[in-house]
């Protein structure tokens, strides 16, 4: 840090003239800097809560227990692939959180 006020105005008026300019073109740096994670969660999630409504439709919440049946809906079936489909979206929000939370601590 300087001790000159000259030279501390030029830098505040630098980060306001970046964030004027963030600010202008629409680049959004509240989430890690980048849109990357925002498009993955509404390209993979939008399909997901579709066929996860399309399945719930069917099935029995509560046989045998809530949260057994729970733990069978998102992971288990006959069919294994909604469940690694439920790890993905998983692991897509773990990212965007260790992203959000990185970012704010910058």
């Amino acid at each position: 840090m300087t001790s000159d006020p000259f030279e501390r105005a030029a830098k505040r008026e630098e980060r306001a003239e970046i964030e004027r300019e963030r600010r202008l073109h629409g680049v959004w740096t509240d989430y890690g800097g980048s849109n990357g994670m925002a498009v993955a969660l509404v390209v993979f999630g939008i399909p997901y809560l579709i066929i996860a409504l399309i399945r719930a439709s069917g099935w029995d919440f509560g046989s045998p227990t809530l949260p057994e049946s729970l733990v069978e809906y998102f992971f288990g079936g006959p069919r294994r692939g909604f469940g690694i489909y439920t790890g993905w979206m998983l692991f897509l929000i773990w990212t965007w959180l260790i992203t959000v939370v990185s970012s704010r601590r910058r």
